[in-house]
Formats: C-alpha cells, sequence, structure tokens
C-alpha cells in the first residue's frame, strides 16, 4: 500500500523535533516532502516557494504546534497550514489549538507525535 506524502511544518526553532517527526513517518512507510528540513536558510524567497511546493505535492499537513509555542515564532507553519486549507488537504496539529484556524472543522488534532501517526495512518 503506497502511503500519502506528508509536509511537516513546524517554528524553524523546532527543526531538530521536526526532524525527529520525519524520522518517524519515514520508518512507518510515509514520503515526507519537507524540503525546508535540509534547508540552511530559513528567509529566503527559495524556501519559501519549496514550502508552498512541498505542500501543493503533499496529502497530508501535519503541524507542530507545542502549548509554549503559543505566541511565538514567526508565523510560517500558520500561513502553511491555511494554504493546506484553502487547497483541501488533510491537515493534522500536533498540540495546542492556538488560533482560531486550529478550530475549523476540516482540521484533525493529536497531543503527541504518536496519536498523529496514528490519525496519518488511517483515512481520513
Amino acid at each position: 500500500m503506497t502511503r500519502p506524502p506528508i509536509y511537516i511544518a513546524a517554528p524553524y526553532p523546532l527543526k531538530d523535533e521536526a526532524l525527529l517527526l520525519r524520522r518517524s513517518l519515514l520508518v512507518a512507510g510515509h514520503p515526507v516532502v519537507s524540503r525546508w528540513l535540509d534547508e540552511q536558510d530559513e528567509n529566503s524567497a527559495r524556501t519559501a516557494r519549496l514550502c508552498l511546493d512541498d505542500v501543493d505535492a503533499a496529502a497530508i499537513v501535519v503541524a507542530l504546534n507545542p502549548p509554549q509555542w503559543a505566541n511565538s515564532g514567526t508565523g510560517g507553519r500558520h500561513v502553511e497550514l491555511g494554504y493546506a486549507l484553502a487547497k483541501g488537504k488533510r491537515v493534522v496539529v500536533i498540540g495546542a489549538r492556538t488560533n482560531v484556524f486550529h478550530f475549523h472543522l476540516d482540521i484533525e488534532h493529536a497531543d503527541t507525535v504518536a496519536a498523529a501517526l496514528k490519525l496519518v495512518g488511517e483515512p481520513s
């Protein structure tokens, strides 16, 4: 069975956690299309284009949103989440609901990475 490609959205300072999530998803057989994880420059036009192209290539967007990041970061993960919603992508948020769109009926929630892995292993 072919697994759907996944894009990981996360605050850049949580890149190490996003890399761990990528490893877990790959072990579970999911292709991960988040090229930003391999970029050195978080703030460039090239990286912005890569991110949107990768969201387009994904079937599922998984966003890391730990409670301590409720009012932190530059908001890139929220742009990616909104873009994914507009494109009709399946969206899973790991962590807290920290803005109005996290309450959108089409967004699934998981408290932990393990719970998110279970969710993405199931059809929506």
